[in-house]
């Protein structure tokens, strides 16, 4: 948890506790199969069981796994091998990052946001399972309109708790400082 960094007229710390988010329905087996069924290739599918396995509650579009992929700098085509079931194998297995960034960029209502998540917890699972620190994610937006969507989209199909999502808005400067301080207690 980040500690609270207080609050002025130009920045603030948001309280994303205040407004619990809603549950989506969870997939059920047959929901889940017949899903996989739309899927293009046999790594899309994989790919698709991997973010599931990892918690990630969406299910990828069929033009979607490519840009999930990009964004956890990770190669075309993978995952290949489900190494006779073992998810957890399958994340060990991955191969380095590669990239330093990613710019995605596309038409509204194609599912960005729902590509640059499962990205992001694809990196922080590959991390965890091979012993390494989570990786955090860091998410610019033009407006709070745009936060309060990702908000909710992290709330309602990747992390757990409230507790694990920050959003900071206001004057960066200021911001950075008092970051710093609060780490450095």
């Amino acid at each position: 948890a980040v500690d609270d960094l207080g609050s002025d007229s130009e920045d603030s710390v948001v309280d994303l506790t205040a407004q619990p988010a809603k549950k989506k329905r969870r997939a059920d087996g047959a929901d889940r199969a017949a899903h996989l069924a739309t899927l293009r290739t046999d790594a899309d599918r994989l790919l698709q069981r991997v973010l599931w396995h990892c918690g990630f509650g969406f299910s990828l579009k069929t033009h979607q796994p490519e840009a999930a992929r990009l964004c956890a700098g990770l190669p075309r085509g993978w995952p290949r091998d489900d190494l006779g079931g073992d998810l957890g194998g399958v994340l060990r297995a991955a191969p380095p990052f590669v990239g330093r960034g990613v710019l995605l960029a596309d038409v509204m209502g194609l599912g960005k946001t729902v590509e640059c998540l499962a990205g992001a917890v694809l990196r922080d699972a590959i991390a965890r399972a091979k012993g390494d620190d989570d990786l955090p994610t860091f998410v610019v937006a033009p407006n709070d309109a745009v936060l309060a969507q990702w908000r909710e989209h992290l709330l309602r199909g990747v992390v757990a708790a409230a507790s694990k999502v920050h959003v900071y808005k206001g004057a960066f400067k200021s911001r950075v400082a008092r970051y710093e301080s609060a780490v450095a207690r």
